[in-house]
């Protein structure tokens, strides 16, 4: 952690990734495959509301613990909430037990998962890589996966309609990669909000995506959702490529 350093989003960040791997939907299951996305406006303000609290009371400490800024967010989070784990086992010593003293100021918190009371969009669109970094991305692994996504969506949806689209994207090297995605519009039936993200959240996770692009058609926004969706910054409208009908899969 820098001396200088006045931004927390990272210490957020490390937070917010902490909470969601070790807490649980009602159903069991792991809420990280969600991403931060899920977590209510207001749930998130407090929440950096006290992370911003911990780094000022415990600035200096901090900085002589040499933990990075991730670290810090991640740790305030289990030794607060009394985990298994924290400030106190990283072997740092009295440093590690005053930040461990310090987070007792702060009571033990956590979800409360609830559905939206407003009815969700009927439709959605999805645009999903086809292409894993690292994997195999021959066609017929482009075929595959296509498969694995539509026989999902079918499943766990009222109907979907795909098609295929190639595309050049910029990568890291600044060169232009070509990217073959599959667009999909879903019939969502009367799932709710937070199981849509959930449930393309898991599809994300099967498919080795760091995210899956969702739009809604109907007020025009869209959100990154899957476990490495943080990642790749805010949404984007102008990079987003609309599903056509007259084209299927």
């Amino acid at each position: 952690m820098s001396m200088h350093d006045t931004d927390i989003s990272d210490v957020e960040l490390g937070y917010l990734d902490a909470a969601l791997w070790s807490s649980t939907h009602d159903d069991g299951e792991p809420l990280d495959v969600m991403g931060v996305e899920a977590i209510h406006p207001d749930t998130r303000k407090a929440m950096l509301a006290d992370v911003t609290a911990f780094v000022k009371a415990n600035r200096a400490l901090l900085i002589a613990s040499g933990l990075h800024d991730s670290q810090i967010g991640h740790d305030f989070w289990l030794t607060r909430n009394r985990h298994g784990a924290g400030f106190w086992d990283r072997d740092l010593g009295d440093i590690g037990q005053q930040l461990t003293d310090a987070c007792a100021q702060f009571p033990e918190v956590f979800f409360v998962c609830r559905r939206r009371r407003k009815d969700p969009p009927m439709i959605i669109e999805l645009n999903i890589n086809l292409n894993v970094i690292g994997r195999r991305n021959s066609l017929a692994d482009c075929n595959s996966r296509a498969f694995t996504a539509i026989a999902y969506l079918g499943a766990h949806f009222v109907n979907a309609d795909a098609s295929r689209r190639q595309a050049q994207v910029e990568g890291d090297d600044g060169m232009l990669h070509d990217q073959d995605i599959l667009l999909a519009r879903v019939h969502t039936g009367n799932a709710t909000v937070e199981e849509i993200l959930r449930k393309i959240a898991v599809l994300s996770a099967e498919l080795e995506q760091d995210c899956i692009a969702l739009r809604w058609p109907d007020n025009f926004e869209g959100v990154l959702v899957g476990p490495k969706a943080t990642t790749w910054g805010d949404w984007d409208e102008s990079l987003f490529q609309r599903f056509d009908s007259n084209v299927a899969y």
